[in-house]
């Protein structure tokens, strides 16, 4: 599973030039740096060698900004990732859907996929034919970073393996599950949240995306 995000090689590639240019311009170490921003000079050369996943706070690139002049450019012209619109199936269409994945009729999927085209969702290219967007309707998977509420990316395709997290319909709600045959296990803190059989949901695919709306 994946999810959005800003492009955070190219972000840190551009923090970088920006503070190698300044130090070079004022021909400043990134001690003298330091000093005059009043913050510690690790926080340039930690950050510059690279070695790991630290990245400065937003106070501390202010602080360095202030006494720099200048401030570098993480708006603008960073590369953007290509989208492509799926699906976004309702519910008349999830029933279509699942009564067609029940009976094992994978071209009936891949037909009412490619129809249910009214409502779409802008998602990352590359996920397989026939794959589409849901809600999830109930909570069953929030210790695992998916609530009520947020869309999903289901691939119909990709025969789910112990462990894989999927998408259910069970007659009235949309919910995500570890498939763990012969259940499907929650991973929840709410009591409602319980066990499955497998036999009481169908299990319309592996959940590869997730989109949530934060506005």
């Amino acid at each position: 599973m994946v999810s959005g995000g800003f492009n955070q090689k190219a972000l840190r590639e551009r923090l970088a030039q920006w503070m190698r240019r300044v130090m070079e311009e004022r021909q400043w170490s990134a001690e003298q740096w330091g000093a005059r921003a009043d913050t510690s000079p690790t926080n340039i050369t930690r950050f510059l060698g690279g070695k790991d996943d630290f990245f400065p706070t937003v106070r501390t690139l202010a602080k360095l900004a202030s006494v720099a002049g200048s401030a570098p450019d993480l708006t603008s012209r960073l590369p953007t990732v290509e989208t492509i619109p799926l699906p976004l199936l309702s519910e008349s269409e999830i029933i279509a859907i699942s009564r067609a994945i029940k009976r094992g009729d994978r071209g009936m999927v891949a037909q009412l996929v490619a129809e249910a085209n009214e409502s779409t969702v802008p998602v990352p290219a590359g996920f397989g034919v026939a794959a589409f967007a849901v809600t999830l309707t109930k909570t069953t998977f929030d210790l695992g970073g998916m609530l009520s509420g947020d869309t999903v990316v289901v691939d119909p395709n990709t025969a789910p393996h112990h462990g894989s997290i999927v998408a259910t319909f069970d007659g009235e709600h949309v919910a995500a599950y570890l498939y763990h045959p012969p259940f499907l296990m929650p991973k929840s803190a709410s009591l409602a949240a319980t066990p499955l059989q497998m036999d009481s949901a169908v299990v319309l695919g592996v959940i590869r995306y997730l989109v949530r709306n934060v506005g």
